[in-house]
């Protein structure tokens, strides 16, 4: 009996130092995928050694593609909010009037695109943008001799810069923006007409802009487009064109002259757009142009 007493106060103090020693065997340590900071941090990291190879010359297709990429992936990060911010506070905003100083069109057109998606509805982005000069450098590309995507691209990140800020309005005021806006509208494809016609009724809600515009001649810009034959972008332009002339009553009164045959084409494309539903926005941009500018036609052409 004794010894089976022993036996158990033996086996019962092997298994209470087992659990010990069970409990305090140090746990693996655990693994966190990097934060998206972190992330950001190491895209930098690439852009600026593919930057060095740029600036002394020893860039090669594949340097372009490696700065492609990376800023490809920040700018799948930063499409939240705080990120975006939190790109500001790493020093990101640093790369980006170089990289729109690249000699690769695609890494250009990454990049605005990257700003643009920076600066949409976010006023501390916009703000920072601004102060590190990148609006002129932006209109700098829509002038610039590259393709239609880099245009589209940089015209993407001028309206989204300025979209519901005052601030960025009165910098884009100080540049050339008018002149180069009627030089896309005449001379590219139907698509980018129709972004830049998108961003020219936006820039209507301004004062400045509305008599800008008008003494631009921009009225008669959008009439002679509107004139010609229907395309995808006409929507947009009649849409320009109802928002120039509904607070700005010297361009109600260009579109009156007859110089312009203006009344003619709007019943035109009315009757263009009467038995198709795709087109009743448009239709509606008539009607109100109609309206506007030739109210005593207004109940006929109705």
């Amino acid at each position: 009996m004794d010894m089976q007493l022993i036996f158990i106060k033996t086996q019962n103090f092997i298994n209470f130092k087992m659990s010990m020693q069970v409990c305090c065997v140090d746990p693996q340590p655990q693994i966190f995928p990097p934060s998206d900071v972190e992330k950001m941090k190491a895209e930098l990291v690439k852009i600026d050694n593919f930057m060095k190879e740029v600036k002394v010359g020893k860039a090669t297709p594949e340097t372009f593609q490696g700065l492609e990429a990376a800023v490809e992936v920040i700018n799948e990060i930063i499409l939240s909010l705080d990120n975006s911010n939190d790109f500001f506070k790493i020093g990101g905003f640093n790369v980006l009037m170089p990289l729109l100083s690249c000699p690769d069109k695609e890494v250009v057109a990454t990049t605005a695109e990257l700003i643009a998606d920076l600066c949409q509805n976010n006023t501390y982005c916009q703000t920072k943008a601004l102060e590190c000069n990148l609006l002129p450098e932006l209109v700098k590309l829509l002038d610039s001799p590259l393709d239609s995507k880099v245009c589209s691209k940089a015209l993407y990140a001028v309206s989204c810069l300025c979209r519901n800020n005052e601030n960025s309005i009165k910098h884009l005021e100080t540049t050339n923006i008018i002149p180069i806006l009627m030089k896309i509208l005449q001379e590219s494809d139907e698509k980018l007409r129709a972004k830049t016609a998108f961003f020219l009724s936006y820039l209507s809600n301004y004062d400045s802009f509305r008599e800008a515009f008008y003494k631009a001649d921009m009225v008669g810009t959008l009439i002679k487009l509107l004139e010609k034959e229907q395309d995808s972008s006409s929507e947009h332009l009649l849409a320009s064109l109802r928002d120039q002339v509904f607070k700005h009553v010297q361009s109600r009164v260009q579109c009156a002259s007859k110089e312009y045959n203006l009344k003619e084409i709007l019943l035109n494309k009315k009757n263009l757009y009467d038995s198709k539903s795709e087109f009743e926005e448009a239709k509606e941009h008539c009607d109100k142009l109609l309206a506007l500018c030739f109210p005593e036609e207004a109940s006929n052409a109705s």
